[in-house]
């Protein structure tokens, strides 16, 4: 029975081209497996992270989408763990559907829904004890959110953020011991510290805001970025002519015109490079938060009996296809991509594993680690053991837009099915930002209709029925 530490981080841009500076990751994935091809299971927080608790589908768990709250009538990882003599720690974001980590018997620090770290009591108590800012600020130099103050130039105090979801760019005037995701490792810091000569084996969970957006990076990270050296994406000049309608989508400020996104874009270079800088420092503040963490279990000598897993619920969408923020209901390849690798001391790291694998699979993961496993049949495969797999299929039921397809990579290429609309085909090697819609062409015909047999397979095994 090994003790297990997950490490959840959020919205992670995991682009191919390596632009963003990951050292932690980096390293941690020398001494890991490195699962180089996974995929988010749905790329959209809430159905994510119930799957990342049990193992199931949307349609099997009914989390469909942020808006939904439905009740837990499965067992998760948690409930079985508890059941066998597991103490269980969970630090940082919920918004897994109702209740949240307590109600599974775990101990931490875990708001319900969404929420903010920053504006609770445990919060100030750890600034006062740090001796760091008791009321830090974050400057915002660019805003594209109509809510709660984020405007341009505007002076926010963090600690009345209510939620931490804002389109905002800027920085957090105060040390970055004082950023939520450094806040949450020196919490699963501190409780390692606890556990080390523990006689009960344990899972520790945390679970990040960021780096998603409000980016409020620290002066540290900003100055590991040029603005002069960041290159945008070739999608940003995508004219979507060849995409389905969800792409056209967009919500931030300034780049909409009734809820369309304005093409070509409307923000200059010099304005995508200053966001990509923002987003850029938080995704290296986030690694480095959550490395703090894995170097702690290895200086307790607790690697020795631990499994390691480090993930992300799903990607971002910054800068890609004509130029979007965050995400909606597309299946880009910039939302699908998450970071995946798993230590564990009885496997030899620094393998890099192309197998179709997903955050889904973390549940069957935890449970294998602890010589116990999901008592029915779900489609989570424990990444400790050989795969079943020939290929894995994300699916999303909408963000803003409501919008059901599938996405399947196979053979070199990646197929989308968007149901009412057109389906997407792309050579993932060829054509790595996917910008030809090959679906639309007559002679990748037969490799279309091959994908459509293998969803549909997909659908009957699986009971899917589009939810709407």
């Amino acid at each position: 029975m090994k003790n297990v530490v997950l490490i959840m981080q959020d919205h992670q841009l995991f682009y191919r081209h390596n632009a963003v500076k990951r050292p932690n990751y980096d390293k941690f994935a020398a001494k890991s497996t490195n699962f180089v091809n996974a995929r988010t299971v749905t790329p959209l927080c809430c159905p994510a992270r119930r799957s990342v608790l049990n193992g199931l589908y949307a349609h099997q768990h009914g989390l469909y989408n942020n808006g939904v709250c439905s009740s837990f009538t499965e067992k998760t990882y948690l409930d079985i763990l508890r059941d066998n003599g597991y103490d269980n720690y969970y630090f940082g974001k919920w918004h897994a559907g109702e209740k949240e980590s307590s109600f599974f018997g775990c101990k931490g620090f875990t708001p319900e829904g969404y929420s903010s770290p920053y504006k609770y009591e445990n919060y100030g108590k750890y600034l006062k004890k740090h001796g760091l800012t008791e009321d830090p600020v974050a400057h915002v130099e660019i805003g594209l959110s109509d809510t709660d103050r984020f405007y341009s130039g505007a002076d926010v105090p963090i600690r009345q953020i209510d939620n931490l979801f804002t389109l905002s760019f800027g920085q957090l005037m105060a040390e970055d011991d004082a950023h939520e995701c450094f806040y949450l490792a020196n919490c699963a810091c501190e409780q390692l510290e606890k556990l080390k000569d523990g006689k009960r084996p344990f899972t520790l969970r945390v679970d990040f805001w960021g780096p998603h957006q409000p980016y409020f990076p620290t002066q540290r990270f900003l100055d590991m970025y040029d603005e002069k050296d960041i290159e945008l994406y070739p999608s940003i000049s995508d004219d979507l002519k060849d995409k389905p309608e969800v792409y056209r989508k967009e919500n931030a400020l300034g780049l909409n015109m009734g809820g369309n996104i304005i093409l070509p874009t409307a923000f200059d270079e010099n304005k995508w490079k200053k966001m990509l800088r923002y987003a850029y420092a938080q995704n290296t503040l986030a690694d480095y938060a959550a490395g703090r963490i894995v170097d702690k279990v290895f200086s307790l000598g607790m690697d020795k009996d631990t499994v390691i897993i480090w993930s992300a619920d799903h990607g971002d969408a910054l800068c890609s296809h004509g130029g979007h923020v965050d995400k909606d209901a597309y299946m880009s390849a910039e939302v699908l991509h998450v970071p995946l690798a798993v230590y564990s001391p009885d496997v030899k790291g620094g393998v890099r594993d192309a197998r179709p694998a997903s955050n889904l699979d973390i549940p069957a993961t935890i449970l294998q680690s602890a010589g116990l496993k999901f008592e029915d049949d779900r489609p989570s495969e424990s990444l400790l053991s050989p795969s079943r797999r020939k290929y894995f299929v994300s699916v999303t039921h909408g963000h803003f837009t409501k919008h059901v397809a599938l996405s399947v990579e196979k053979d070199g290429f990646k197929y989308v099915k968007n149901f009412g609309d057109i389906s997407e085909l792309y050579d993932v090697n060829a054509d790595k930002y996917e910008m030809t819609n090959l679906a639309l062409l007559p002679e990748y015909s037969d490799v279309t209709a091959k994908f459509e047999r293998l969803l549909a397979d997909w659908m009957e095994k699986y009971h899917f029925v589009p939810y709407m």
